[in-house]
């Protein structure tokens, strides 16, 4: 009986799903994505808006950024969902990518629609209170 002792096995297949693996990177650049784009994107409308002296919201052409996080956050929820479906059941990778998509989408939604344009507009509605509490003296 002469085994061979250096003799490897052979090699498995990868359980991994390459669908949940392109999701779970698709949410995480969108995330990554929505992150900085809302935020740069609040941030320069505020400056722009001091200065260009204007009291509106104004835009800025890191929105497109934040617009496309969104939408690749929502191509990965979409293939977290049909990798759900295509299992049968909802792996620990599958429900991460799942879970980011969502966040991205909604971190990106919501702070450039809400609290962007709240500041702006609560900023330029205090402008114009202390003008004219102060009258003419400036």
């Amino acid at each position: 009986m002469d085994y061979n002792m250096n003799q490897q096995a052979p090699k498995q297949p990868s359980n991994l799903n390459v669908m949940e693996l392109v999701a779970v990177i698709c949410s995480g650049v969108g995330l990554l994505m929505a992150v900085l784009g809302s935020t740069l994107y609040c941030s320069c409308s505020a400056s722009a808006r001091y200065e260009t002296g204007s009291t509106g919201y104004t835009n800025s052409a890191v929105m497109i950024v934040a617009i496309f996080g969104v939408i690749i956050a929502v191509v990965g929820v979409v293939m977290a969902i049909l990798s759900i479906k295509k299992e049968g059941k909802a792996s620990k990778l599958a429900s991460l990518a799942a879970i980011v998509g969502v966040f991205a989408i909604l971190y990106g939604i919501i702070p450039t629609i809400t609290i962007c344009g709240y500041n702006c507009s609560l900023q330029s509605a205090a402008e114009d209170a202390a003008k004219n509490a102060l009258g003419g003296l400036f």
